[in-house]
């Protein structure tokens, strides 16, 4: 696709890309059959490149497209082995085009694209081009070239010779087609401004609402969490239940939780991401009331009473707590992954080490792949650890990012200490944090902290 993308930027702008010393004057031009070759000077050894001009023909009451297809796949036969080839285009003044790649043949017929006393090319490409001249008449050039270097230095001729293509037409015709075009053009631009505005209305909207989602979350959480130690007792609280389970979606199975603080007063709090002992029970049932509801005992287990008044069962286990200013060797680690019918996909690794001599360490890092609108597929990937933030993308059709860094400060190392259902986090830069904390079930093979159960790499039985 960029080769011909490529050449029709070159064959359309006339632009003041052609200096002075490309002398398309100096061109050896040679009649083979209805066909003129134009081939430049001074090609070097195992280069090969020429344009040549077919005479121009007339299309009868077929589209130009058809015309075309039938055309090139006639003429395609006096290259060689063909083992590529592209799709056509449409672009300006019923311009198509048509690239493909061949691996060359020497013989009679092509003694103007290969010299028999030279070694055979291995591969060479074929750049088709037709603009329709007028209702009727259609004109034809192709290009044959070794590489794309070799291509783009000979690339000023275009202009000559489209303009002799054009000669073989009507003027007029052409003219009326570019004054039709520009009128197609600048409303279709008017068009898509309309579209995209309305698309950025959309976005902006969203954007907003979501802004605003969030700004609410970010208030509650602010409002049930107290300062450290001026929450609940670890009298008041009966237990903190931990259950995982997947449910099928588009993109493969999704994991959901069911989590609960209980509290030994008969309330349940849903999905609970604050320790006890900062969680400010009164603002939360005032700011989040459909969070709260009854539980009661069902002989060893627990039970939930659901919106309609039943009760429900409790599945899963209660979390345990740690011991004051209990330290782990635990290498923690979270991967979460996502596809979409094997044309996009991701994961996502979340890391926290919590070490013997009460030092903390945590990293991120996601890749994620999916399609860049041309048959290719690009690769992002990102690293967030203490050394910084590292990130960057690539694709298939050629094209890629470089990572870059940016320093993180000292966020994602410091120590930390353990206290019940508390992991206080002490950053080198300064900041503390307070996660909620358990042994998920009862060993420190999986932790829970903040929402995420962790399998500890470390763990030995």
């Amino acid at each position: 696709m960029k080769y011909f993308v490529f050449f029709l930027s070159f064959a359309l702008s006339y632009t003041a890309l052609f200096s002075q010393t490309n002398n398309f004057n100096n061109w050896e031009v040679k009649q083979v059959g209805n066909t003129k070759i134009y081939t430049p000077p001074n090609l070097e050894k195992r280069e090969h490149y020429n344009i040549t001009l077919f005479n121009a023909e007339s299309i009868g009451q077929v589209t130009q497209k058809d015309w075309f297809l039938n055309f090139v796949n006639k003429n395609e036969k006096n290259l060689g082995t063909i083992t590529w080839r592209s799709r056509i285009t449409q672009g300006e003044l019923g311009i198509l085009t048509k690239v493909i790649k061949f691996k060359n043949v020497v013989g009679k017929k092509f003694d103007y694209v290969a010299n028999s006393n030279k070694s055979v090319y291995e591969t060479q490409f074929a750049n088709y081009l037709s603009i329709q001249l007028d209702a009727q008449k259609v004109g034809v050039m192709r290009v044959n070239y070794s590489n794309m270097t070799v291509f783009k230095r000979y690339s000023y001729a275009f202009k000559n010779v489209t303009a002799m293509m054009r000669k073989q037409g009507n003027d007029s015709y052409i003219a009326k087609k570019v004054i039709a075009n520009n009128k197609e053009k600048a409303r279709s631009a008017e068009i898509d401004e309309k579209k995209d505005t309305q698309k950025k209305r959309i976005v902006n909207e969203n954007k907003r609402k979501e802004t605003e989602k969030e700004r609410k979350e970010l208030e509650i959480q602010r409002k049930i969490r107290t300062v450290p130690n001026k929450g609940l007792k670890s009298s008041q609280v009966e237990a903190i239940t931990y259950h995982m389970d997947y449910y099928n979606t588009a993109y493969g199975p999704e994991r959901y939780y069911e989590n609960y603080l209980l509290l030994k007063d008969g309330w349940a709090y849903d999905t609970p991401t604050v320790p006890p002992t900062s969680f400010n029970v009164v603002a939360s049932k005032k700011a989040e009331p459909k969070k709260w509801r009854k539980w009661r005992r069902n002989g060893k287990s627990y039970q939930i009473q659901n919106r309609k008044g039943g009760w429900d069962n409790v599945d899963g286990v209660k979390i345990k707590s740690a011991k004051p200013n209990q330290t782990l060797d635990a290498n923690l680690s979270f991967t979460s992954s996502w596809g979409a019918f094997g044309v996009a996909g991701g994961s996502s690794t979340k890391r926290i080490k919590l070490m013997k001599n009460g030092l903390f360490e945590s990293s991120f890092s996601s890749l994620n792949m999916g399609g860049d609108g041309q048959g290719g597929s690009v690769v992002a990937h990102k690293t967030e650890d203490k050394d910084g933030e590292r990130g960057g993308a690539s694709g298939t059709s050629g094209y890629g990012t470089k990572s870059k860094t940016n320093k993180l400060g000292s966020d994602k190392t410091g120590t930390y200490k353990l206290n019940g259902y508390t992991l206080e986090l002490h950053h080198d830069n300064g900041k503390i944090s307070q996660l909620l904390f358990g042994f998920t079930y009862g060993t420190d093979k999986w932790i829970f902290i903040d929402g995420t159960n962790y399998r500890n790499n470390n763990y030995k039985k």
